[in-house]
């Protein structure tokens, strides 16, 4: 279950290019009954609207109309839930409509993610080609940390050229997020600039730090 007194339950905080928040839960093949989903799905709508900073910052007592539609919807569905990874797929379509990408159910605990996140993985997830004589696409799905290494080889070894190419392509447009650190290599391609990090303001009540 997900519930926020579970043993099995964790829920996680994150932001932009963190981890996404996540609540570990057992193996998603178990049996989970309507009721027992219905009243972890409750517990997430509620504790995103009290805790969660951007809502805080719209200043919502309540959930606004597409929104709470979404959360209708999704109350209906629940009914014919017998299984937690059918009551996960419910709740992160919830979650979805409120920060897509950022916030979702997992069975991983925030150290697990990182270091799944770190471990180098066996296949390139960034890729290149050259387009032309004078262009090179760079594809980077995401940010993880272990991109950053994938990143370095890449302009190291001047994959498809993308050193000696005039016009480079970087194409972000299903990056799901990840890192800074694992973008710094790409800085020195993207010509004379001034570069600088920004930390977010991190908001974390009470609830959250209990959680």
């Amino acid at each position: 279950m997900f519930n926020k007194c579970s043993q099995l339950s964790l829920l996680v905080l994150s932001g932009s290019f963190f981890l996404s928040p996540s609540i570990q839960a057992a193996d998603g093949l178990s049996p989970m009954t309507p009721s027992e989903c219905q009243k972890d799905f409750n517990f997430s709508s509620e504790f995103i609207l009290k805790n969660d900073a951007g809502i805080r910052a719209k200043n919502w007592d309540n959930y606004p109309e597409n929104i709470q539609k979404v959360i209708n919807e999704q109350n209906t569905k629940i009914t014919q839930v017998n299984s937690v990874d059918a009551c996960k797929e419910i709740t992160n379509h919830f979650l979805k409509s409120i920060r897509k990408g950022h916030l979702s159910l997992g069975q991983k605990t925030i150290s697990e993610a990182i270091t799944e996140s770190s471990t180098i993985q066996s296949s390139n997830l960034v890729t290149t080609q050259k387009l032309s004589e004078q262009t090179t696409l760079i594809t980077i799905p995401t940010f993880d940390l272990s991109v950053q290494n994938q990143l370095e080889k890449i302009i190291q070894d001047n994959q498809n050229q993308v050193l000696d190419a005039r016009f480079l392509i970087l194409d972000l447009r299903k990056n799901s997020g990840g890192f800074d650190t694992s973008a710094q290599p790409l800085y020195p391609l993207l010509g004379a600039a001034e570069y600088w990090f920004e930390m977010p303001q991190i908001y974390a009540s009470t609830d959250n730090i209990q959680s």
